[in-house]
């Protein structure tokens, strides 16, 4: 299979608008610009990172060239649907209009008429594509973004890592990972590895997205946008270029962040304390005496932990206004 953007077809879906659009959302949402790095990246990094992935996998397995371009379809297009600034903006739309990435990823794919017209020309089914997303064709597109260790978070996790340290191990253990699930069939002589990398995402998780910092930063981005009575419903396909652009605040925002956030952080130690947000973490464990496959999972789970982030404004968010 020629690279993606080598073969006419994928081509021609990559330069789609739909597509395009993806380079306007960070991988990170608002995290992506609260910290010094040189290696940030778009969601439109990130889907070209799996749908290669997707293409790489094929090369290992005997199956019918039309399984293999809703295979790659399917890890080009599973992220399609995010908003501008990915999951830390996702939760206040959800909250306020009952939307989901999920759901636009689903609408663009069936009711988009610039993708539509490849669809056509090229006879697929768009409700293929989205049943391959989800794994519901056959157990092994489950790898794409389905089972617990999959294409999507293999490049998640080794990108999240990249962005905040200098560090190769996440991005070493994913390699590992994936050689794995192209090389074999039957995993059960794997889980030692498998193991490792579900490690390597608590400890990515717990290190980077879920500290007191990045928490605070996400907490106050949404409360922010919780009270922005102009955003609608239709905002959800803005780039984040498109957001700067409708809320004047978030420049400020975003450039002022650091400095308040360590002010924020040291505020929880001080007494009379008279404000809590509240919102859950994910933690990711091993069950070692459990099994894992495409068809069954016991062995990598997650727990969910409700904690609270105390403050001594009346609003989490107040000490950001003041710099607005």
């Amino acid at each position: 299979m020629k690279p993606l953007t080598e073969n006419s077809f994928f081509k021609e879906v990559i330069q789609s608008p739909d597509f395009q659009r993806l380079k306007g959302i960070s991988f990170l949402g608002i995290l992506d610009y609260c910290f010094e790095s040189k290696s940030y990246s778009t969601r439109y990094d990130h889907s070209l990172a799996v749908a290669n992935l997707c293409s790489e996998y094929l090369l290992r397995k005997n199956i019918s060239e039309t399984e293999k371009k809703y295979f790659v379809l399917a890890g080009l297009l599973h992220d399609i649907g995010h908003c501008g600034f990915s999951h830390s903006l996702e939760p206040v739309f959800e909250e306020k209009f009952s939307i989901t990435h999920h759901d636009i990823t689903k609408e663009i794919i069936t009711d988009s008429p610039y993708l539509a017209k490849t669809w056509v020309k090229h006879n697929i089914d768009p409700s293929r594509i989205i049943d391959t997303i989800e794994g519901l064709s056959n157990s092994r597109d489950k790898v794409i973004a389905q089972m617990p260790i999959n294409f999507d978070t293999l490049d998640g996790i080794a990108r999240t890592e990249k962005r905040f340290s200098t560090s190769n191990r996440a991005n070493l253990i994913s390699a590992q990972t994936f050689n794995v699930l192209c090389e074999k069939d039957d995993w059960s002589n794997q889980l030692r590895q498998f193991d490792s990398f579900w490690e390597q995402k608590g400890r990515i998780y717990g290190s980077f997205i879920y500290n007191d910092k990045a928490q605070t930063i996400e907490l106050c981005f949404q409360n922010l946008f919780r009270n922005e009575t102009t955003l609608y419903k239709e905002d959800f396909l803005l780039t984040e270029p498109e957001l700067f652009e409708k809320f004047a605040w978030l420049r400020t925002f975003t450039t002022g962040i650091n400095n308040r956030t360590d002010e924020f952080i040291r505020s929880k130690s001080e007494d009379n304390l008279d404000c809590t947000i509240k919102t859950s973490i994910r933690n990711f464990f091993v069950n070692s005496d459990g099994d894992f496959s495409p068809h069954k999972n016991d062995r990598y789970l997650t727990s969910i932990e409700e904690k609270g982030y105390s403050f001594k404004d009346n609003y989490a968010f107040a000490i950001f206004r003041r710099v607005l």
